[in-house]
């Protein structure tokens, strides 16, 4: 049976962690919309992401529309 290397997983140090990427949603049209804006920003959440009040100074910024016309 072949040995695979195993790697200890630490969190790096307090000082030598990045700070999350910050992001800000907008969401447009129909409950329906609003509903896959949660979805979109649980998801986001989840992959280390945090969400900000204002655009300013966001990193990345989300525009969801109404697709049912």
């Amino acid at each position: 049976m072949a040995e695979y290397p195993t790697h200890d997983k630490q969190a790096p140090p307090i000082d030598q962690m990045k700070p999350s990427p910050k992001i800000g949603l907008v969401s447009l049209g129909c409950p329906k919309a609003l509903v896959d804006s949660e979805r979109i920003i649980s998801r986001l959440q989840a992959e280390g992401y945090s969400t900000v009040s204002t655009y300013e100074g966001a990193d990345l910024v989300v525009v969801n529309t109404c697709g049912f016309l």
